[in-house]
Protein backbone atom coordinates (compact mmCIF):
# COMPACT_ATOMS: atom_id res chain seq x y z
CA UNK A 1 0.00 0.00 0.00
CA UNK A 2 1.15 3.45 -0.58
CA UNK A 3 1.69 6.23 1.95
CA UNK A 4 -0.54 8.19 0.04
CA UNK A 5 -3.86 6.29 1.33
CA UNK A 6 -2.64 7.96 4.37
CA UNK A 7 -5.35 11.48 4.68
CA UNK A 8 -4.59 14.32 5.78
CA UNK A 9 -7.61 14.28 7.95
CA UNK A 10 -10.44 11.60 9.01
CA UNK A 11 -9.49 8.09 7.72
CA UNK A 12 -9.87 5.80 4.62
CA UNK A 13 -11.47 2.40 4.48
CA UNK A 14 -10.22 0.09 2.15
CA UNK A 15 -11.48 -3.35 0.94
CA UNK A 16 -9.26 -5.48 -1.21
CA UNK A 17 -10.73 -8.66 -2.34
CA UNK A 18 -8.65 -11.82 -1.63
CA UNK A 19 -11.09 -14.76 -2.63
CA UNK A 20 -14.50 -15.39 -3.35
CA UNK A 21 -16.19 -18.88 -2.10
CA UNK A 22 -16.97 -21.51 -4.99
CA UNK A 23 -20.69 -20.48 -4.56
CA UNK A 24 -19.94 -16.87 -4.81
CA UNK A 25 -21.99 -16.55 -1.50
CA UNK A 26 -19.53 -14.55 0.32
CA UNK A 27 -16.13 -13.46 -0.16
CA UNK A 28 -13.01 -12.86 2.01
CA UNK A 29 -11.37 -9.17 2.25
CA UNK A 30 -8.40 -7.77 3.06
CA UNK A 31 -9.29 -4.83 4.71
CA UNK A 32 -7.10 -1.69 5.93
CA UNK A 33 -8.33 1.24 8.56
CA UNK A 34 -5.82 4.22 7.59
CA UNK A 35 -5.41 7.49 10.01
CA UNK A 36 -3.50 10.79 9.34
CA UNK A 37 -0.29 8.69 11.15
CA UNK A 38 -1.77 4.70 11.44
CA UNK A 39 -2.31 1.78 9.40
CA UNK A 40 -4.62 -1.25 10.92
CA UNK A 41 -5.17 -4.47 9.32
CA UNK A 42 -8.58 -6.46 9.54
CA UNK A 43 -9.52 -9.97 7.23
CA UNK A 44 -13.28 -9.20 6.49
CA UNK A 45 -15.35 -11.80 6.19
CA UNK A 46 -18.73 -11.04 3.87
CA UNK A 47 -22.01 -13.12 3.04
CA UNK A 48 -24.44 -12.62 0.61
CA UNK A 49 -26.97 -12.80 3.49
CA UNK A 50 -25.47 -8.54 4.27
CA UNK A 51 -23.02 -10.06 7.42
CA UNK A 52 -19.43 -8.96 7.44
CA UNK A 53 -17.01 -10.67 10.60
CA UNK A 54 -13.83 -8.19 11.07
CA UNK A 55 -10.57 -9.91 12.72
CA UNK A 56 -7.91 -7.72 13.47
CA UNK A 57 -4.44 -8.40 12.66
CA UNK A 58 -2.44 -7.10 15.05
CA UNK A 59 -3.87 -3.62 16.87
CA UNK A 60 -7.15 -2.63 16.40
CA UNK A 61 -8.38 0.82 15.60
CA UNK A 62 -10.79 2.94 17.70
CA UNK A 63 -14.26 1.50 18.32
CA UNK A 64 -16.03 4.69 16.01
CA UNK A 65 -13.13 3.38 13.25
CA UNK A 66 -13.92 -0.08 13.51
CA UNK A 67 -17.54 0.56 13.44
CA UNK A 68 -16.59 2.56 9.99
CA UNK A 69 -15.22 -0.22 8.48
CA UNK A 70 -18.16 -2.55 10.02
CA UNK A 71 -20.47 -0.42 7.92
CA UNK A 72 -18.86 -0.67 4.38
CA UNK A 73 -18.00 -3.93 4.82
CA UNK A 74 -21.89 -4.78 5.69
CA UNK A 75 -22.75 -2.38 2.97
CA UNK A 76 -20.46 -3.99 0.09
CA UNK A 77 -21.97 -7.71 1.16
CA UNK A 78 -25.77 -6.24 0.65
CA UNK A 79 -24.71 -4.67 -2.54
CA UNK A 80 -23.49 -7.87 -4.25
CA UNK A 81 -26.90 -9.55 -3.53
CA UNK A 82 -28.01 -7.06 -6.01
CA UNK A 83 -25.86 -7.20 -8.23
CA UNK A 84 -25.30 -10.80 -8.46
CA UNK A 85 -29.50 -10.35 -8.96
CA UNK A 86 -29.04 -8.50 -11.49
CA UNK A 87 -26.17 -10.88 -13.49
CA UNK A 88 -23.71 -8.35 -12.34
CA UNK A 89 -20.17 -9.43 -10.53
CA UNK A 90 -20.92 -9.29 -6.86
CA UNK A 91 -18.20 -8.76 -5.15
CA UNK A 92 -16.07 -6.02 -6.45
CA UNK A 93 -11.91 -6.35 -6.11
CA UNK A 94 -11.48 -2.95 -4.48
CA UNK A 95 -13.76 -0.54 -2.32
CA UNK A 96 -12.13 2.93 -1.12
CA UNK A 97 -14.01 5.29 0.80
CA UNK A 98 -13.15 8.77 2.99
CA UNK A 99 -14.81 9.45 6.08
CA UNK A 100 -14.36 12.84 7.72
CA UNK A 101 -12.94 14.08 11.02
CA UNK A 102 -16.61 14.27 12.17
CA UNK A 103 -17.39 10.29 11.46
CA UNK A 104 -18.47 8.93 14.71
Amino acid sequence: MSDALHPTEGIRLLLEREEIDGDVQGARYAAKIYTVTDCFSYTAELTMEGAATLVAIGAAATKTDEDNLSKLAKSTARAAKRKLAESLPPWPPRVLRWRGPGRG
